[in-house]
């Protein structure tokens, strides 16, 4: 079990989606040169961009805040 594994031991939630199997085949490929399951690899790119996504939008509620202060 990886480390990532580890710190979802017990995890309880799920997504279920489907992909074309091209796409499956690549996501097995990249986690495994990165040392990790699909799943943690999975989780692990899917966090990031979410967070990435999130650190997005903070910017630019920050933007227009500030911009609506001037």
């Amino acid at each position: 079990m990886s480390v990532l594994s580890e710190t979802y031991d017990g995890a309880q939630a799920r997504l279920h989606f489907r992909l074309p199997q091209e796409f499956k085949e690549i996501i097995e490929r990249a986690a495994l040169a990165s040392g990790l399951t699909v799943t943690d690899f999975a989780i692990s790119s899917l966090l990031q961009s979410a967070h990435d996504v999130l650190d997005r939008l903070a910017e630019r509620q920050l933007s227009d805040r500030d911009r609506d202060l001037f």
